[in-house]
């Protein structure tokens, strides 16, 4: 419920979008997508050698297809339109 609620004011701030994650079953896909990002992110500021790992596939960022990325882009750009 603090993610949600954290997403909805985040994206409300930053874009001008109500994701209206609070009111969902299922979690947005812009905030899956920004979960999974900041996970990886993460990972890779605790791993030095991280991009050796990538080359290999050791640390699970294969499973990024770019969807989310695309996702995350077209709701911002929509966001920055209204506004």
């Amino acid at each position: 419920m603090y993610f949600r609620l954290t997403m909805d004011v985040f994206t409300e701030i930053a874009f001008g979008v109500d994701l209206q994650s609070i009111t969902r079953d299922e979690p947005h896909p812009f905030a899956t997508a920004f979960d999974d990002i900041q996970d990886c992110s993460e990972k890779r500021f605790s791993n030095p050698l991280w991009r050796i790992c990538r080359l290999f596939g050791l640390n699970g960022e294969i499973m990024f297809d770019g969807m989310g990325f695309r996702f995350g882009e077209k709701t911002i750009k929509e966001g920055t339109k209204a506004v």
